[in-house]
Formats: C-alpha cells, structure tokens, sequence
C-alpha cells in the first residue's frame, strides 16, 4: 500500500508551488495534479473536517493559506443533496474523497447588463467518481452544480483561490441571480473572507 501522503503534504506542496505571482491556470494545474495524488496516496480526514449541518451539505475549513493564495475545505453531502447553480469567481479543484458527485456545469448566454439577472445554459453534466478531480477556472469554467446522487454520504475536497465568503446563484427558470454568503460548519461563529487572512 502507498505511504500515505495527506492532507498536510498536499497543503506544503501547494504553499511551496504558488505565490502571488503564479497565473491560475499553473494554479489549476498544480493543485490538480497534487489533489489527485492526495487522494490516490491515501487521506485521512479528521473528526474535526466532518461536521455535517442538518438538512443540507456540509462547508468545513480544513486549511487557510497564511497568505491568502488559497484555502482547503471538506464538503459533506447527504445522500440526493444538491448546491445551488452557483459560481465562485475564483479558480478551484474538487477531488471525490468518498462515493460519487454529480458536476453539471454552466454557460452564460446574456450579455451581463440587467442587473439582478443572467441567462444561463447547461453545458455538460459530468459523474466525478473516487479519486477523480474537476475544475473552475473563470471566465470559462465558472457556472456549476453539484449533487450526490447516489444513497450514501459522499465526500470531497474543494481547493479555492480565495477565501469565499459568497458567491452567485442562479435560477435557470426565471433567469434571477443573487447572492448568497457561505459560513464553515466546523467554524460556526466565523465569518469568512479576506479580513480573515491579515
């Protein structure tokens, strides 16, 4: 069996490989190849990283970079539970730890200028199984829900290029955006965003 590399090393490798200088596309691409390899190596996830929130999935804060270049959390889903249609305005990796994930991702077909709304069309739904690893890379990987759409909890680790403290939702019947702020489930009291990082 591989020696496990963990949760740790995946966070060493990533200070080590991106600064403030390093595009997000090399972003993309490093913290892909090493969210695959935490995954394939072996990854224990502590208690403290599986708080789950009744009635829906689960935000935990597993790292903070200290220099606000990236932050590592652990998403619990429930059985059928599914995200808003949402974006993050942020480049991101999502690693499957445990079960399945459903990943349909999004285009917007308006032009931006109606305040408050935004025409959006499905792209491509893709099964992400245990151990595989997708992406957001805006502007042209953005728009995207997940779901878990199988009987069994289900686990993955998100890597963002900020601290995302809210993001878009978008509702593909009426065409309405708005927006919606995030709170950590094992950081019950914590507000996050940037003035989290100085």
């Amino acid at each position: 069996m591989a020696a496990a590399y963990g949760i740790e090393g995946y966070c060493r490798d990533l200070t080590r490989l991106i600064d403030h200088d390093t595009p997000p596309e090399k972003c993309v691409e490093v913290a892909r190849e090493r969210c695959a390899s935490v995954l394939k190596r072996g990854l224990e996830l502590r208690d403290e990283f599986r708080v789950v929130v009744p009635g829906q999935y689960s935000r935990n804060l597993v790292y903070r970079d200290p220099r606000g270049l990236f932050v590592i959390l652990a998403l619990l889903w429930k059985p059928e539970t599914a995200s808003a249609i949402h974006d993050h305005a942020s480049w991101g990796v999502m690693g499957t730890f445990e079960s399945t994930i459903e990943c349909t991702n999004y285009d917007r077909v308006d032009d931006g200028t109606t305040p408050g709304m935004a025409q959006i069309r499905e792209r491509e739904v893709i099964p992400s199984g245990e151990g595989n690893v997708e992406v957001v890379l805006p502007p042209g990987i953005d728009i995207h829900r997940m779901r878990n759409p199988t009987d069994r909890q289900a686990v993955t680790i998100h890597t963002y290029g900020r601290e995302v403290e809210a993001c878009n939702v978008y509702d593909p019947v009426t065409g309405r955006m708005g927006s919606v702020s995030l709170r950590y489930a094992n950081r019950p009291g914590e507000i996050p965003g940037p003035s989290r990082l100085s």
